[in-house]
């Protein structure tokens, strides 16, 4: 089970004057407008990687304990910072825990041992302080996203291609990635990011 116990401000991967220079000023469309699509965008990114957010955010993560000597999974593992560590309702010191690659082992000694019968209370922080601390791909790969889906307001997604006689051929790029909907330039920077399901 994961609480928020201190959610982001915002969770927005850009900002408004950002994301109107690359829209080339989107002239006629209001800041609510392109404040809406910056919303969608990064909501779109963190689904494909499998996330809530990329924003910073406490939470406290509570698991069933009595487990082989295996490490608990940390639900949100971009950059944790342990707050606290409650195994069987027994406070942990940081001696007696380890975190790595968003893995939390259970570690008294030199050694890793099973977590105990109760259940295992974390809290911590995880995340990107947006937008300073968001790592620059992150962006694009939003900007990428909200500048298709700008452009291709109006246009028919089953068009694939335009033809006047004596004039010209358009043919338009597919807009999806895969099932996620995105631009594939953005697929891939957002690749390095992907959660696996189910972890």
């Amino acid at each position: 089970m994961l609480e928020i116990i201190t959610p982001a401000a915002s969770h927005d991967l850009t900002v408004l004057d950002t994301a109107r220079a690359e829209l080339g000023g989107a002239a006629g469309t209001t800041d609510a407008e392109v404040l809406a699509l910056i919303g969608q965008a990064s909501a779109a990114c963190a689904r494909a990687c499998n996330r809530a957010t990329f924003a910073r955010e406490r939470v406290r993560q509570t698991e069933a304990g009595c487990a082989a000597p295996s490490p608990l999974v940390l639900a949100r593992d971009l950059a944790p910072s342990i707050v606290s560590v409650a195994d069987s309702g027994a406070t942990l010191t940081t001696d007696d825990y380890m975190v790595a690659d968003g893995l939390l082992w259970r570690q008294p000694y030199a050694w890793r041992t099973a977590w105990g019968c109760g259940p295992v209370v974390v809290e911590y922080d995880a995340g990107f302080e947006l937008l300073a601390g968001l790592p620059e791909d992150i962006e694009r790969a939003c900007l990428l996203v909200l500048r298709a889906w700008f452009f291709g307001r109006g246009r028919d997604p089953t068009i694939r291609s335009m033809s006047s006689e004596g004039i010209g051929m358009t043919q338009f790029a597919a807009a999806s990635g895969g099932a996620e909907g995105l631009p594939p330039e953005a697929m891939a920077l957002l690749a390095p990011w992907r959660r696996l399901p189910g972890f």
